[in-house]
């Protein structure tokens, strides 16, 4: 008989629970608590302001006998932001005759750089290779036979410093073995 009175209790408690526990799972569940708003997404960063742009000419002039022979003019855009600039306008040549040939190059080899430095001034870092045979042998170089030779002037890291529109002659130089003087100026203009 206590198996009967065990059974019926069982029985009756699981009457009692079930319904109950039916009823909870069934129950809408209360909503869950919304997550807090997230921080909104940091803003992009502002674009860099855009660097005002230069145009800087570098102009090589050639004199002989105080006279001026060749005018030669190159231009660059730069970044006044410690923006850089090249360039290069050269050929290769060949030099030597025979077995002893090499190939050398000649030409112009501008780089720039430009800063800001505030109240309208720029400072320019300037770099010049300009290299050229001699176009015919002056009586000063027939004692080098029929080798043929290349004149070269290079000037590097060059300090300037411009205001819009300004003109400054930084390079000056003479050719040891014809007298010829060569000189660079540079020119600065804000683009607008």
């Amino acid at each position: 008989m206590t198996r009967i009175i065990r059974a019926v209790v069982f029985i009756g408690a699981a009457a009692v629970t079930l319904p109950v526990a039916v009823a909870r799972a069934q129950a809408p569940q209360p909503p869950s608590p919304r997550p807090a708003p997230a921080a909104e997404a940091p803003a992009p960063p502002s674009p860099r302001p855009r660097a005002l742009p230069l145009k800087v000419d570098v102009t090589l002039v050639k004199y002989r006998n105080g006279r001026e022979v060749t005018r030669l003019p190159y231009s660059l855009s730069v970044g006044a932001d410690g923006g850089r600039a090249s360039l290069r306008m050269g050929t290769d040549v060949i030099v030597g005759d025979g077995d002893n040939r090499v190939r050398q190059q000649i030409g112009t080899y501008i780089d720039c750089q430009a800063s800001a430095l505030g109240d309208g001034r720029f400072q320019l870092l300037l770099s010049i290779n300009d290299s050229s045979p001699y176009p015919s042998k002056p009586a000063e170089l027939q004692a080098f036979g029929d080798v043929p030779l290349i004149r070269s002037l290079v000037a590097t890291n060059q300090v300037l410093t411009l205001r819009d529109g300004q003109t400054q002659e930084f390079v000056a130089a003479t050719d040891k073995l014809t007298g010829e003087v060569t000189k660079a100026e540079v020119t600065l203009t804000v683009e607008k």
